[in-house]
């Protein structure tokens, strides 16, 4: 299996494909699963309760505890700046809204479907272009 996957990436250039945890993949894919009451909403003039939800509930279930912690806190902490991020025409590409909490790029992507979900196709299109190549998101040529 390891000389597979050594083997795949010497193919496309020694580019390595990232690990995906298949319940972060769900929660990116459905929302996930709610199992508790969510806290308040601490800036509820600007932040959506479905936005503060999904956040509350991918911050306490699908990341570890210290990064979900982070996420919320910084949340108010920089309150300013998510508010710009989350009123960006096209908030994925302005680089990460949360570089101090270290989320990797597809957690990134998580974080952008709780807050702005019609942003996650493009921005999952890029990700795949850059973890795997940009032919898997190209069309192919039309020809008749």
């Amino acid at each position: 299996k390891e000389n597979d996957d050594k083997a795949r990436a010497d193919a496309q250039g020694g580019a390595q494909r990232p690990k995906l945890s298949l319940e972060l993949l769900r929660f990116l894919l459905t929302g996930g699963v709610r199992t508790g009451e969510v806290s308040e909403n601490p800036c509820p003039d600007w932040l959506p309760e479905s936005s503060w939800g999904e956040l509350s509930t991918l911050s306490e279930n699908y990341l570890p505890k210290e990064q979900g912690n982070i996420l919320l806190s910084t949340l108010i902490s920089r309150s300013d700046a998510w508010k710009e991020y989350l009123a960006h025409q096209a908030p994925e590409t302005l680089g990460s809204a949360t570089p101090q909490v270290g989320l990797s790029s597809f957690e990134e992507l998580c974080v952008l479907r709780c807050l702005r979900p019609d942003r996650v196709v493009p921005a999952v299109s890029a990700f795949v272009a850059q973890s795997i190549g940009a032919h898997f998101v190209e069309p192919p040529p039309f020809d008749l």
